[in-house]
């Protein structure tokens, strides 16, 4: 059962694990994805009261504009290539295959309309980077990729790599790196904005990230330059 607390209901979930992707969907399946929307409105109320209850409308309203704003910005590759980079210790020569193997990623969901892991996962394109291959059975034999992706993608990956290095190193995301005096001022940002969101009981991660709060430190700039936690402690 699915349990909307709120609203005291339990809807079944029968139909979660069902082929969504088969056409025509079932009857069944038409009226589980029907009530997945039928109760959003009163569910909507009930929220919007409660927010305005805490206070907490505006919160809502910034918040729900900066990821409309992300979004159509779609940042997703500037923080995977930040992540991925730093995590696999990449040097400059993969960052550059990094970053046009995300970049490819990007075009082909887009392009057949499939999430970014359908197309190849984050692992994979680590893999991909380490073996270094040179042609489409080292793509299967060193990079572990099924031979029937490479049949279709390969030269089009083994392409990507190539061209990779044309990518001007201006254009990569930066990697941001403390001197040792931001480090203390950033365990005291930490600290500060743990506390007040204990307070409030909310995440920390709903006002900034981790990987956002350390470039704000970069910048010489504090909490007071984010505008939710200007609202918060009007």
């Amino acid at each position: 059962q699915r349990k909307i607390r709120r609203l005291r209901l339990e809807l079944k979930k029968a139909e979660s694990r069902s082929n969504w992707l088969k056409r025509p969907l079932a009857p069944k399946q038409i009226k589980y994805a029907i009530e997945d929307i039928i109760h959003l409105q009163d569910l909507k109320k009930i929220l919007a009261n409660k927010l305005e209850e805490l206070g907490r409308t505006q919160w809502f309203e910034l918040l729900s504009k900066q990821r409309i704003a992300a979004v159509l910005h779609n940042n997703h590759i500037e923080k995977t290539f930040l992540k991925m980079t730093i995590t696999n210790r990449f040097n400059p020569f993969r960052q550059k295959q990094l970053m046009a193997l995300l970049q490819w990623r990007e075009e082909q969901a887009k392009h057949r309309n499939k999430p970014r892991g359908w197309i190849l996962k984050n692992d994979k394109i680590v893999k991909i980077i380490q073996a270094q291959a040179k042609n489409n059975q080292e793509l299967i034999d060193k990079a572990g990729l099924y031979p029937k992706f490479v049949k279709y993608n390969g030269t089009q990956l083994l392409t990507t790599l190539k061209t990779a290095q044309n990518i001007d190193a201006k254009c990569l995301p930066p990697i941001v790196k403390l001197t040792p005096e931001q480090g203390q001022r950033l365990a005291g940002i930490k600290m500060q904005l743990q506390e007040k969101c204990e307070e409030l009981n909310i995440p920390s991660s709903l006002i900034i990230n981790v990987a956002d709060l350390k470039k704000l430190v970069a910048q010489d700039k504090g909490l007071m330059d984010i505008p939710l936690w200007q609202l918060i402690n009007q």
